[in-house]
């Protein structure tokens, strides 16, 4: 006798291979009749079997396993995984923010879409995940705080004071920019039509309303440059724009 272990007895033979006897309890009840501990002590052997039989690396027994879900029919597929807890499809933070910007939705929305995929066995990433991988990819870092601006009293016209007022910008714009170019130009939609010397056109503007000045960029060398969607409100603060608050604003960005 060559080698013993729980379930195989090898033999030495005159050939290259030594000769293989397994042993197979015998299931007098079965698995769907059979306790929670039985059936996790029938897996225990299975796994032991098809270590022996396909391979002990973890690579081998997915593609056995996998060749054995297919053998099943559509139905029985779909019994083995929701017995399982398995979902069909795991959405990624990836692909749910990609969503989220093409339906021009709100985190809120995408939240209550979640949970209805979930009904259907298909699982998004977190709310909390979604978020990272969006700050992460636009770079945004957005700074709301209070800073100093003039503003003009009330009482005598005229005259200025220095008020703490609230303010917010993107921290680092030009990482901010970069990542919007890289994103554009992966997914082939940098456009040089009408801009010679494959440079890069960002129009930047400004406008004062309802109490505040907001700065805005564009990339120009899109299909719709002046879309919607295209529109970014980098720097935004509750003001006037005059000379001195615009100077003071502006001074965040340079590099």
């Amino acid at each position: 006798m060559l080698q013993t272990t729980s379930h195989v007895i090898e033999f030495q033979t005159d050939g290259p291979r030594p000769l293989c006897f397994t042993s197979t309890p015998k299931a007098y009840k079965e698995s769907k009749d059979a306790t929670l501990r039985t059936v996790r002590k029938r897996q225990s052997q299975l796994n032991d079997y098809i270590s022996t039989t396909c391979g002990g690396s973890i690579r081998s027994k997915i593609n056995q396993t996998t060749t054995l879900l297919k053998s099943f029919n559509e139905n029985e597929q779909e019994i083995i995984l929701s017995n399982s807890n398995i979902s069909k499809t795991k959405i990624s933070a990836e692909e749910i923010i990609s969503l989220k910007a093409n339906m021009s939705s709100t985190y809120a929305n995408m939240k209550i879409l979640s949970r209805w995929l979930k009904t259907k066995n298909i699982i998004c990433a977190s709310n909390a995940q979604q978020r990272s991988l969006a700050k992460k990819w636009s770079c945004d870092d957005l700074i709301i705080e209070k800073a100093p601006f003039m503003v003009e009293k009330k009482e005598s016209k005229g005259s200025f004071e220095i008020k703490e007022l609230p303010c917010a910008y993107i921290n680092n714009l030009h990482g901010h920019i970069i990542n919007v170019l890289d994103r554009l130009e992966s997914n082939n939609l940098l456009l040089n039509k009408k801009i010679k010397g494959n440079e890069i056109h960002i129009k930047i503007g400004g406008d004062h309303g309802r109490g505040s000045f907001k700065m805005c960029y564009q990339v120009v060398n899109v299909e719709k440059p002046n879309a919607k969607t295209n529109t970014t409100v980098f720097n935004i603060f509750e003001a006037s724009d005059c000379k001195t608050n615009l100077k003071f604003s502006l001074s965040r960005f340079k590099s």
